[in-house]
């Protein structure tokens, strides 16, 4: 993948981990146990999807 796409597909997986972010914090301040699990699990997932695209090779 050329540099150009992985840092597009870098700016919107960090975008994407913002909104899920907020989702979160909203879950946590509501005491809603199952979405703040949710948006764990998404969140965790981007960081592994960015890891992989940031990993030297």
């Amino acid at each position: 993948m050329a540099d150009l796409e992985h840092l597009q597909l870098l700016a919107q997986l960090i975008d994407s981990m913002e909104v899920a972010i907020n989702r979160l914090e909203r879950a946590y301040q509501d005491n809603d146990s199952e979405n703040f699990e949710k948006a764990k699990k998404v969140i965790f997932d981007f960081y592994q999807r960015i890891s992989e695209i940031t990993e030297v090779n």
